[in-house]
């Protein structure tokens, strides 16, 4: 009997695949279709990048990749006994689709410059929900930044935006200068410590 539970768990652990298996599939990728080395999310990472990318190329940290944002929103769809960990009582994250994890990294390699500033305005208004749920896993600023780099682009329109975003129903006299001077005020704690009813 222990024996025929065991086997059974063992299937349900294998409901999904592993890291390994993610990154295998994602070379994969890249091997039948050689083309797709050139969607590699930097000049120096390897081809599969775009697809499935180790810690993000980091030595720490969460992986990044199509293949890894789709199998965890899947993962997230699956009842609590299919998960090979379960984590208690933590809420349940908020999903983005796979379509627009891609188109965010279809972005952040995109080239900031006059032609392409409405065009890279306009997507990081169609992201927001990636750059939102980022903010709400409360991720450090380098990685959204690494997500996200336009978000320093055009001397600070783009940041504006997404401000604007955040904050939808901000009093008419709260502008995002504001934030940042009562930011530096705060520091080294910053941005932590500022909420909309105190900025």
């Amino acid at each position: 009997m222990h024996k025929i539970c065991s086997r059974r768990n063992e299937r349900q652990i294998k409901k999904y695949p592993s890291v390994d298996q993610q990154h295998a599939a994602a070379v994969q990728i890249v091997k039948l279709f050689p083309q797709l080395s050139n969607t590699r999310v930097t000049p120096t990472a390897p081809d599969e990048s775009f697809f499935f990318w180790r810690n993000g190329g980091k030595e720490k940290g969460a992986h990044t990749g199509m293949i890894f944002h789709r199998i965890r929103n899947v993962i997230k769809q699956l009842p609590a006994e299919k998960h090979k960990y379960n984590r208690g009582t933590m809420p349940v994250e908020e999903s983005v689709s796979t379509e627009l994890v891609a188109r965010a990294q279809l972005l952040r390699v995109m080239l900031a410059s006059a032609s392409v500033a409405e065009h890279i305005c306009d997507e990081m208004d169609r992201c927001f929900p990636v750059l939102k749920l980022l903010l709400k896993e409360k991720k450090p600023v380098n990685d959204i930044l690494d997500m996200f780099p336009h978000l320093c682009s055009y001397e600070g329109l783009v940041i504006r935006q997404m401000f604007e975003r955040l904050y939808p129903n901000r009093t008419e006299g709260l502008k995002i200068e504001d934030v940042f001077s009562r930011c530096l005020s705060y520091s080294p704690s910053r941005f932590s410590r500022i909420t909309f009813e105190d900025a």
